[in-house]
């Protein structure tokens, strides 16, 4: 139900989307993450979405027995986008008071460690995901255009950075300037492979943006030249991402 209220709180507001975090403890139902198994996920999503018309993004736990079907009744109930992954979990002993290091005694593992997890797990979702054609935000341990490139490959269609960035705060200017480098026609693969740009169509589409092959090109040069420009605005992005498939479509 609080998720519910939440949506529809935000539902009025200038926010672009909504992610939903799924991996949070269900206290009614003994502390089982409602990530954690697929009709719980279901629930949540639904109540989201009855209560919300942004895209609603659901960020899926790697912590179950198969995000594949998880990943799939979210989408039947009425995700337009996933998140893949969430932190693994994991535990930290201090050998000298021989106690865990958290109180709780378990948490969140993130960073480079969790990168092969998440691969496997992007690319398990996207075997369900590209048959509905819901794009995937596949995060996890990346801290190269490398790792984000690998994720692409795995079946995501953008990254998310975190752990990176506490340590690097440049990280996404030197991945973006990477991930323009690499070869256009793999660019043009993956456009015609996926419809990564489902959302950011719907933010075209409210703010009566509508593409041209003029104004494709100009974006495709400023992506090409100025990749840093990808950062300066969190709508910048999306229309350059969106101008560059109709781009890849049009010529």
């Amino acid at each position: 139900e609080e998720y519910g209220e939440i949506a529809k709180h935000f539902d009025d507001s200038d926010i672009d989307a909504i992610e939903i975090n799924i991996s949070c403890p269900n206290v009614k139902e003994g502390g089982v993450a409602f990530g954690n198994d697929p009709e719980m996920s279901f629930r949540v999503v639904e109540v989201c979405r009855k209560n919300t018309t942004k895209p609603i993004i659901t960020k899926l736990s790697p912590n179950q027995t198969d995000i594949a079907a998880n990943a799939l009744r979210c989408i039947e109930a009425g995700s337009d986008g996933l998140a893949v992954i969430n932190t693994v979990m994991g535990m930290a002993i201090d050998i000298e008071k021989k106690k865990p290091v958290i109180g709780n005694n378990q948490g969140g593992l993130s960073g480079p460690a969790i990168k092969p997890i998440a691969l496997l797990k992007v690319h398990q979702v996207y075997q369900v995901s590209k048959r509905h054609n819901v794009p995937i935000i596949g995060q996890g341990g990346i801290v190269s255009t490398n790792d984000a490139i690998e994720f692409i490959i795995a079946g995501a269609d953008t990254i998310g950075i975190g752990t990176a960035l506490f340590y690097d705060p440049l990280v996404c200017q030197e991945i973006n300037a990477g991930i323009s480098k690499y070869p256009v026609s793999y660019i043009h693969f993956r456009a015609h492979e996926t419809k990564a740009n489902l959302v950011c169509r719907l933010l075209l589409e409210k703010k009566n943006i509508s593409p041209n092959p003029t104004l494709s090109l100009l974006f495709f040069f400023l992506l090409y030249n100025f990749p840093h420009l990808t950062h300066i605005s969190t709508n910048l992005s999306p229309l350059l991402i969106y101008h560059l498939n109709f781009l890849t479509h049009s010529y």
